[in-house]
């Protein structure tokens, strides 16, 4: 897969620019309906940099997706995905096959979608992080969207790169002591515990795989996990 993708959105963007004012119009205000929509159906989640990203997953794995199922459990829909390991990186052996259980899809019976929790395909490779809520459950994807990256090739259709896509997410952040009147502001005041962030660096760009690699093998060094 390239990260040349939807090629004709420029011939889009060429039309919606040609329309009269008054479609113009519209189409500002449908988008400004979107972006409200969109800030509704969000999960609300702790921001993570790499630094935490790393500290919290149990296994960071390299590989490629092998099988994608839901299943109704309880009542309720349950993705399992199995990823064929190329690189363990942490908590996990090349070779080895790891399947992690989200909530949330869709059988024939019953259909869930989470915001927020990231989805996979079948053949797609990614860096995946990974924790697990308690030793005897399946993995889960850190920070949900944050702990999953695709990996797709770029321009030159042979260098890969690392895809970062967070989706449906509202990150947060600890709140910062602010002052208002000469007095400091305690967390837990007004200003409550979290406030919102923006995303950390590694989910603003895309970068070629060696170096996203490097990057987390350099932290988990720092971090003596190796």
């Amino acid at each position: 897969m390239s990260l040349l993708q939807n090629t004709n959105l420029p011939e889009k963007i060429a039309a919606v620019r040609h329309k009269p004012a008054r479609l113009l119009l519209g189409v500002v205000c449908a988008l400004a309906v979107l972006a409200a929509s969109a800030t509704v159906w969000a999960s609300t989640v702790l921001k993570l940099d790499l630094e935490s990203l790393v500290a919290n997953s149990e296994q960071i794995i390299d590989g490629r997706v092998t099988k994608v199922q839901s299943k109704v459990e309880d009542g309720k829909v349950y993705t399992y995905t199995t990823v064929a390991v190329e690189e363990g990186m942490k908590g996990a052996t090349d070779g080895e096959t790891v399947t992690i259980k989200q909530l949330g899809g869709r059988t024939d019976e019953l259909a869930t979608w989470v915001p927020g929790v990231p989805h996979f395909q079948d053949g797609e490779r990614v860096i995946v992080f990974l924790e697990k809520p308690s030793s005897d459950t399946l993995p889960v994807v850190t920070g949900m969207s944050q702990g999953k990256f695709r990996v797709s090739l770029g321009p030159d259709n042979i260098t890969p790169y690392v895809v970062p896509y967070l989706g449906n997410i509202a990150l947060m952040e600890p709140a910062q002591p602010q002052v208002d009147g000469g007095q400091a502001l305690r967390q837990g005041d007004e200003v409550g515990n979290y406030q919102p962030a923006l995303p950390a660096d590694l989910y603003k760009r895309v970068v070629p795989l060696d170096v996203f690699k490097q990057n987390v093998r350099d932290v988990i060094r720092g971090q003596g996990e190796e």
